[in-house]
């Protein structure tokens, strides 16, 4: 068991650090109007180390389509599909407890019913100015990321919530 949480720590951490290694080589000039900027913050939880990296973008694109064809892997629920993130990035592990989740260190999430509301995914946007629309501050969102409409210049914000806690960014 200690083995595989080793292997399971080390693709956590190397997989967002590869992965933003990736598209930080192809970033474009100008990354406020260019791209979408994306953190992934795994909070109290221990699970990873949190993420960040501009995601080239040309128009308007959902974020679901956005993250999994730049190399972020969302797995949803089996009940409720992507309509609720279950894992980025392979995390939380499919085998390993939520050891630092107090009161839960011995769960291991399966990703079969709903997110227990002690532990899951939530979603943040902040948007830019675009034409006749004004910028926003960060926005908790609850719906798919298939239906959260992004544009160059806006950000989003993956935090796993532990307890009813996250960091806000």
């Amino acid at each position: 068991m200690k083995l595989g949480l080793k292997i399971a720590t080390a693709i956590s951490i190397t997989l967002p650090v590869a992965t933003g290694l990736w598209v930080w080589f192809g970033l474009p000039t100008n990354p406020a109007k260019s791209c979408v900027m994306l953190t992934v913050d795994f909070g109290e939880s221990g699970l990873a180390r949190p993420f960040e990296f501009c995601i080239p973008a040309d128009g308007p694109i959902d974020a679901y389509t956005l993250l999994s064809t730049h190399g972020v892997d969302i797995q949803g629920t089996l009940s409720g599909g992507l309509s609720e993130i279950c894992r980025i990035n392979k995390v939380p592990d499919l085998y390993a407890p939520l050891y630092k989740v107090k009161g839960h260190e011995k769960y291991v999430e399966r990703c079969h019913g709903p997110m227990p509301s002690w532990a899951h995914w939530v979603t943040l946007v902040k948007t830019a100015k675009h034409d006749n629309v004004p910028a926003s501050g960060w926005v908790e969102v609850n719906v798919p990321l298939y239906g959260i409409g992004l544009q160059p210049g806006d950000s989003i914000y993956l935090a796993y919530a532990t307890n009813g806690h996250y960091n806000h960014p």
